[in-house]
């Protein structure tokens, strides 16, 4: 892998682990979606003034953004930089995750889920690996949640209506389903979303 495909893949990871479309990341770079998509594929290199704005939002270093590490940061021993997460389907398959892209006061008690279906858009693609607290049950407004709904697993959007919540698609406004609070026993809630990755 080359730097700059290295480069966009730090990019795209960033973007998945707040569940934002390339669109939602350009406008945090003050760019296209379609030019977010291109960095992420390599095929085109940020300005530094894009990628210093990237790295405020996200609150990763400049450094990190541009060569994967950040020199001035220098680690102690007890710190980790990567952490190993099991599959929340099997527990003997695990993924390794830089550690820095999950949130600073992360559980330990992740899982990953792999996105098997077409239906999530840009947001989690085909391939990609979500990372899910599974101490974190309670529904939080504009968080993406695992959610066994209907007998399928699956990710999606929370937003609270008057009479019960309202949980959409990735990537999709269109595309939601409304349930009422004595409704809410059809849900399992496996955890919140906290990062993603990328299968590019």
């Amino acid at each position: 892998m080359n730097q700059m495909s290295e480069l966009g893949k730090r990019l795209e990871n960033l973007r998945l682990g707040q569940g934002l479309t390339q669109e939602q990341m350009g406008r945090i770079a003050g760019v296209t979606g379609v030019t977010v998509g291109k960095w992420e594929r390599g095929d085109a290199v940020p300005r530094d003034e894009k990628l210093k704005a990237v790295a405020a939002h996200f609150r990763v270093s400049f450094e990190y953004l541009r060569v994967g590490f950040d020199q001035t940061a220098l680690l102690s021993a007890t710190q980790q930089e990567v952490v190993v997460i099991p599959s929340y389907r099997s527990g003997e398959d695990t993924l390794i995750y830089d550690a820095r892209l999950l949130p600073q006061q992360r559980s330990h008690h992740l899982v990953y889920l792999a996105i098997e279906g077409g239906n999530m858009g840009d947001v989690f693609p085909v391939g990609s690996r979500v990372v899910v607290d599974t101490d974190d049950l309670h529904l939080k407004e504009g968080q993406f949640y695992a959610l066994e709904l209907n007998e399928f697993l699956t990710i999606r959007k929370v937003f609270y209506t008057t009479n019960g919540v309202s949980l959409e698609m990735p990537g999709n406004t269109q595309h939601f389903e409304s349930i009422t609070f004595p409704e809410m026993n059809r849900i399992t809630v496996i955890g919140r979303v906290v990062a993603g990755a990328s299968p590019r």
